[in-house]
């Protein structure tokens, strides 16, 4: 599907055997090496700063992505619901936008009609104590009043 090469920075930076270790715990500091045990191998410090600056790489990649994707937001819309999630066919989803940041999360998009005929609402996102008493009141809101984040999160 043309997408031959998406992985190939990653596989360039990703290297099992010394996550599995790192993560572990399962390592020693030498001298100038670090040494893992399963399987037996040695890294320099060369490799170990090619290793862990290409993470760091790619993770601010993801991070700058992220950040424009959601900040692409300006006003709520419906998206589509995957089949596979929810089981009733006509559900859609609202994404819900803070003003200045972009996507806070998503809710379903029922009507009040059919809220009142049993339809669970549904919420997923990351909001503030205010913000969700803000939705509790109202079902059909959508776009939130922009507030102050750390980090841009």
């Amino acid at each position: 599907m043309g997408f031959t090469t998406t992985f190939d920075g990653l596989n360039r930076i990703w290297d099992r055997d010394f996550r599995n270790a790192v993560f572990h715990s399962d390592h020693a500091i030498f001298g100038s090496e670090v040494r893992i045990l399963s399987p037996a191998r040695t890294y320099s410090m060369t490799e170990v700063s090619t290793l862990v600056n290409g993470a760091l790489s790619y993770l601010c990649v993801i991070m700058v992505l992220e950040i424009y994707h959601r900040q692409s937001y300006s006003e709520p819309r419906i998206i589509p619901t995957s089949p596979h999630f929810a089981g009733h066919p006509a559900l859609r989803w609202v994404v819900i936008v803070r003003e200045g940041h972009g996507v806070a999360g998503v809710k379903d998009a029922w009507s009040v009609e059919e809220l009142r005929s049993g339809q669970i609402r549904l919420r997923l996102g990351r909001f503030s104590r205010a913000e969700i008493e803000m939705l509790n009141q109202d079902p059909m809101l959508a776009l939130l009043p922009g507030r102050s984040m750390p980090n841009g999160v």
